[in-house]
């Protein structure tokens, strides 16, 4: 009977630890993201940085590796650069003028948007190349 209760007690943890990790990749995986970066000249090498809506700064080697944990910032200051991006209205701009060399911001979440740039024909707004100039300062410090 000891046996018994041991066993079913071990299968309740088993079973209430693997719902747990599965709910934090499915809200990782599905959440809102800013995702930054910039790339090309002529190594065609590219920056891809993503941030959460906690806080959470992961980095992308290469185009063929998983996202790496580089840190985290403060819930505040995450919440501060998301309310830029309604502020700016970042999910309803368009502009896609990338150059030899391009920069980068896209959001995902319920909308998704991708603003990239680089011509110097075709410059964003200011207000996107300094919250760009924000988010890549911010890895600087993490990786």
């Amino acid at each position: 009977m000891r046996i018994f209760l041991i066993l079913s007690l071990l299968m309740i943890i088993t079973i209430v630890l693997s719902c747990a990790s599965q709910k934090k990749e499915e809200s990782t995986a599905q959440g809102e993201f800013i995702y930054f970066g910039s790339g090309g000249g002529f190594s065609g090498l590219s920056k891809d940085f993503r941030l959460s809506a906690n806080g959470h700064l992961e980095q992308k080697p290469n185009i063929n590796a998983d996202w790496g944990d580089i840190g985290d910032i403060s819930k505040t200051t995450a919440k501060q650069l998301f309310s830029q991006i309604d502020l700016f209205d970042l999910k309803n701009t368009n502009h896609d003028y990338p150059g030899n060399r391009y920069h980068y911001i896209e959001v995902t979440g319920e909308a998704n948007n991708k603003i990239t740039w680089g011509n110097p024909d075709h410059e964003p707004p200011k207000e996107i190349r300094t919250l760009h100039s924000i988010l890549m300062k911010l890895t600087s410090k993490k990786s």
